[in-house]
């Protein structure tokens, strides 16, 4: 017998999509640039933090945005690991 999932759909408010948007065209702009040509050595390790950084970011505004707990969260991070 097959179980059924429920599954939530939160709408972002206009704050936090307006975040989440700005934090994902960061994201498209630090990963056009690390993909540019003659991008090495420190350069490249700072786009490489920024990348890092910003993904956290989108991280956790997803995860407030779903309603996670830190309890959750921590079960989400260390699946992903």
């Amino acid at each position: 017998m097959k179980s059924k999932i429920q599954l939530q759909i939160h709408i972002p408010s206009p704050k936090q999509k307006e975040k989440i948007i700005g934090l994902v065209e960061r994201m498209i702009e630090f990963q056009k640039k690390i993909h540019g040509e003659g991008v090495s050595g420190n350069e490249k390790t700072q786009l490489e933090k920024q990348i890092r950084n910003a993904d956290y970011e989108i991280g956790r505004e997803v995860y407030k945005l779903s309603g996670l707990t830190k309890e959750e969260v921590r079960v989400v991070e260390g699946g992903l690991r």
